[in-house]
C-alpha cells in the first residue's frame, strides 16, 4: 500500500514537471529581482500565453514567450532606453526582459494583481474604462484569463518551492 501511494505521489510530481515546466528560471528570476514581482507570477503569465514557446504568435500579433505585442514592446524598450526589432520579440531573454517590465509598470499602475494582470490581456484602456464603469472585469476572456493565471500562480509557488 505504501509502495503504491510512493508511485502516485512521484507519478503527480513528474507529471506536474511536464504540465508546469520551470524552464527560463534564470532569466524569470534576474528580471523579476529588479522589481518587485514574484517569479510564480511571471512563471504563470508565461505558462498562460504562450506554453513556454518562444515562437508563439498570436492572432492579434503578439510574440513571443509574454505574448508582447510590437507596439507594446516597442514601447517598454524606449522605456527602458533600447531599441529592438519585431525578430528580438522570438528571442527569450529579450521578451522576458519587456514583459516582466510592462507587467511592473501596469502593477504599478493599477495596484493590485487582478487589474495589472487584466490590463496585460485587455489593455490599459480597457481597464480604466471598466474602473471608471462599475469595478468589474467587463470581457469574460479576460475573467478567465486572470482566473487562470491567479490558478497557475499557486501551482507555480509550489514547484518553486519544491525545486529550492
Amino acid at each position: 500500500m505504501l509502495a503504491a501511494l510512493f508511485f502516485i505521489v512521484l507519478l503527480s510530481t513528474a507529471l506536474y514537471a511536464i504540465i508546469f515546466p520551470v524552464k527560463y528560471y534564470d532569466i524569470v528570476k534576474r528580471e523579476c529581482d529588479k522589481y518587485t514581482l514574484d517569479v510564480s507570477l511571471v512563471m504563470s503569465v508565461i505558462w498562460t500565453e504562450s506554453k513556454f514557446r518562444e515562437d508563439a504568435v498570436s492572432s492579434a500579433g503578439a510574440v513571443g514567450l509574454m505574448q508582447l505585442l510590437p507596439s507594446t514592446a516597442a514601447w517598454c524598450a524606449k522605456q527602458m532606453g533600447e531599441e529592438i526589432t519585431s525578430g528580438q520579440l522570438k528571442n527569450a531573454e529579450c521578451n522576458i526582459r519587456l514583459g516582466v517590465f510592462y507587467l511592473n509598470y501596469l502593477m504599478d499602475k493599477f495596484g493590485s494583481h487582478k487589474w495589472a494582470l487584466a490590463a496585460y490581456n485587455a489593455g490599459e484602456g480597457a481597464v480604466l474604462a471598466w474602473l471608471n464603469d462599475n469595478g468589474e472585469i467587463g470581457y469574460s476572456e479576460t475573467r478567465n484569463y486572470v482566473g487562470t493565471i491567479i490558478r497557475t500562480e499557486k501551482i507555480y509557488k509550489m514547484r518553486l518551492k519544491v525545486l529550492k
